[in-house]
């Protein structure tokens, strides 16, 4: 829909348990808004596990983050063109690791949540909840303006629970049936 400026990919430095095989990192690409410049990187940080204590995840994403935060600072971007940083951060909203998030990425919250209430919802997706029914639902993906570059006077996140025409994956002689693209919701940015 608007033309792709320039396209980068990098691969974080770390990763821990499953994730440290996944080669997780982001994209970036430049596009051309109606004439203007705007910056987009697109990311999926390090997940929880079972096999370290949370704290650790937490601080492979803090140095995902970092690494994020610096690829930006090198960029010499203009202070007047926005910078969209979004994805599944795996941060659960109003946590202290949120609040950590918030400053390490040099970004403001949304001034609105809308929509569903989270963005992995293991009592209303049918993928999350077949792998991880006991577990509550949780915000964990977001479009967020990084701060020190243009931004809008206010910026919305939405999150949209959309469910797909039911599918069905054969596995080991047994028919898993799903109702959704995802396990995770997708989320909306709007600026006014």
């Amino acid at each position: 829909r608007f033309p792709i400026i320039q396209q980068e990919q990098h691969i974080f430095k770390n990763g821990r348990g499953a994730d440290r095989f996944s080669n997780k990192g982001f994209a970036y690409v430049k596009i051309n808004h109606n004439g203007r410049p705007v910056h987009v990187i697109g990311t999926h940080l390090q997940a929880d596990g079972s096999t370290l204590s949370q704290d650790k995840y937490a601080s492979v994403r803090e140095s995902q983050m970092r690494e994020i935060q610096s690829f930006i600072q090198n960029k010499n971007i203009p202070e007047d063109e926005m910078v969209l940083i979004g994805g599944d951060l795996n941060v659960i909203k109003d946590t202290p690791e949120y609040q950590k998030m918030l400053e390490t990425l040099n970004v403001n919250p949304p001034t609105q949540y809308s929509g569903h209430t989270s963005t992995w919802d293991t009592a209303t997706n049918s993928i999350a909840q077949y792998n991880y029914p006991k577990l509550e639902p949780q915000y964990l993906d977001y479009i967020l303006v990084e701060r020190d570059h243009a931004n809008p006077p206010s910026w919305r996140n939405t999150a949209l629970k959309t469910h797909s025409p039911e599918w069905q994956v054969k596995s080991w002689g047994k028919t898993y049936q799903y109702q959704d693209y995802s396990d995770h919701y997708p989320v909306q940015a709007s600026a006014s």
